[in-house]
């Protein structure tokens, strides 16, 4: 895939695609993200992403983000961050630590909890579902 492509790509995709410094600065986001949460990147970059979470989240996040130091890959995570206007979001993200110029920085993507919520099952021309069998 071409940078052209990949920049389509990354302008239509609903994740927010974001990377921070290891004191969680913020470097880069997409539009999706902008548009979740309200910043603009160059806002943003002023910001740090602890000052978007909500306060008892932001301690979860650094020992998340220590353990990323260590080589410890934690599994996808819920943050819970405040938009500009004040709302609270809550993202299902991935973290993986990069690489730019030789500096390490924190790569995310996320996404709103509430798109990952799957449809609901129905049952069939009015059959019952019943229960589970136990095991």
């Amino acid at each position: 895939m071409n940078a052209f492509a990949a920049t389509r790509l990354a302008k239509k995709i609903e994740a927010v695609i974001y990377t921070h410094d290891l004191d969680g600065r913020f470097a880069t986001i997409n539009r999706a993200g902008e548009r979740l949460i309200g910043y603009s990147v160059n806002q943003l970059k002023s910001m740090t992403i602890f000052q978007l979470m909500v306060p008892t989240e932001a301690e979860k996040l650094q020992r998340k983000m220590n353990l990323k130091r260590l080589g410890v890959i934690p599994v996808p995570h819920e943050l819970c961050i405040l938009t500009k206007s004040g709302k609270p979001v809550t993202l299902l993200a991935n973290l993986r630590l990069v690489y730019a110029n030789g500096k390490a920085m924190v790569q995310g993507v996320a996404r709103s909890k509430w798109t990952l919520q799957p449809a609901p099952i129905s049952p069939v021309d009015g059959e019952s579902m019943g229960s589970l069998p136990d095991y």
